[in-house]
């Protein structure tokens, strides 16, 4: 669990271009793992390493769908902690234009619809760069054709 944390602390402080493709990949499961259980400075710290990773290519922002990314991030987004809720819309934010993502929004399944209104429901927040990511994601759906 330190060594995850740690992880996260490199990802957060570390411009991701400087990792190789191996590394970053790899980074992906300890990184999702460490927002299991209750510490938020983990959540947080993970989270941001997560949005960090996810702005290098698709094939990182698939290892995090197949290793339930999406949803653990989606749950971090109903945390009462604004730095928490931030960094989890962030995250999702740059994983919205994944393909799959996009699958199920354009095919109107109720995991794509929920998707949607998560960033919905985001948009309303009273954190203003929660909101900016929330936007963000919606732009970047509006354009992506169906």
């Amino acid at each position: 669990r330190k060594a995850a944390h740690a992880l996260a602390r490199i990802g957060v402080t570390t411009d991701p271009h400087l990792f190789s493709h191996a590394a970053a990949n790899d980074m992906v499961v300890p990184l999702l793992d460490l927002m299991n259980g209750e510490n938020e400075l983990a959540h947080f710290e993970s989270a941001l390493a997560l949005t960090n990773l996810a702005s290098l290519s698709q094939d990182i922002k698939l290892s995090i769908l197949r290793n339930k990314g999406w949803s653990r991030l989606e749950y971090l987004c109903s945390s009462e902690n604004p730095q928490v809720q931030r960094a989890a819309t962030g995250a999702l934010c740059n994983l919205v234009t994944c393909e799959p993502i996009l699958e199920a929004i354009d095919n109107g399944t109720d995991a794509g619809k929920r998707h949607v209104r998560i960033f919905l429901v985001l948009s309303q927040s009273e954190d203003t760069d929660t909101v900016r990511y929330a936007a963000s994601a919606l732009a970047n759906l509006a354009a992506f054709p169906p």
